[in-house]
């Protein structure tokens, strides 16, 4: 429906309303300014993903390259629950979603092995998984 019944309006938005700085101060209004820059890696990686071809120099597809984000703190610093909300949203805390439609397979705790499994199952299909703690 956003090509068909939104696209102007949307690009128009678009051109007045979004930049870095007005990111910046929307999610410090959502989460305050101490806490919003986790989101903002947050959404900075969920928008900003590369997904193109590798190709070799013989014309041969190599293999795809992506981004990937991985947080690292003092366990209980919110890094978990920073990530969950901004991409599904947490209507508790107001806060809409703001994650790619579709895109998004929510995993909870996993071990190495459990994620090489559903990568397996998942393979030749484009999805964000979001981990939220990987477990050795």
């Amino acid at each position: 429906g956003l090509l068909k019944d939104r696209l102007e309006e949307t690009i128009k938005f678009g051109r007045k309303y979004m930049s870095p700085q007005f990111l910046v101060e929307y999610l410090q209004d959502l989460f305050g300014p101490v806490i919003f820059f986790d989101h903002l890696l947050t959404i900075t990686q969920q928008y900003s993903i590369c997904d193109v071809e590798v190709i070799t120099g013989d014309c041969e597809r190599a293999l795809n390259i992506g981004f990937n984000l991985a947080l690292f703190g003092e366990p209980g610093t919110g890094k978990t629950f920073a990530t969950k909300d901004m991409i599904l949203g947490n209507e508790s805390q107001n806060v809409p979603p703001h994650g790619l439609p579709g895109l998004n397979r929510y995993c909870g705790g996993m071990t190495p092995a459990k994620f090489i499994a559903i990568g397996e199952a998942y393979q030749d299909r484009r999805f964000n998984f979001i981990i939220t703690e990987f477990n050795d």
